[in-house]
């Protein structure tokens, strides 16, 4: 017996068949990446050579408002990235994330486990790192670079 799938307004915006684009996607996604490793760089750094609060605050704030635009970017494109290698291991960094607000001693160790994850799951090959963990065959994850 085969299933039919119904598809509805909301799954059709949200999961498109072909992934959005808009001009210069690239272009935007590696200038907030660029920020956004350079802020969660010195974020890390920060906490590692002890600085006050305050001074690692804006960097933090850089760190959250560079990764949200790329996670914006992804979602943009398809939700599907939310089910997949790549967004199950933006869930877990910002898990981790928010353990340091509870557990402020262990900052250091938890930011090198958000990198760790984080440079893995970027130079992951792209057949692994855009494998659907969740409903796959479902939806049509978007496979390009960038």
């Amino acid at each position: 017996m085969r299933m039919v799938q119904h598809s509805s307004k909301l799954t059709d915006i949200l999961f498109p068949v072909v992934p959005r684009d808009f001009p210069l996607r690239r272009d935007v996604k590696t200038l907030f990446r660029s920020l956004h490793i350079l802020s969660g760089g010195t974020l890390l750094g920060g906490h590692i050579f002890a600085l006050p609060v305050a001074d690692l605050l804006p960097w933090l704030y850089a760190t959250i408002v560079s990764g949200t635009m790329l996670l914006a970017i992804d979602v943009h494109a398809s939700a599907c990235v939310l089910f997949e290698v790549r967004g199950i291991a933006i869930i877990v960094k910002l898990c981790l994330m928010l353990c340091i607000a509870v557990w402020f001693e262990a900052a250091v160790p938890l930011l090198c486990i958000i990198v760790l994850i984080g440079v893995y799951a970027s130079h992951m090959p792209k057949y692994i790192r855009h494998r659907m963990v969740f409903f796959s065959g479902r939806f049509q994850p978007d496979r390009r670079g960038g």
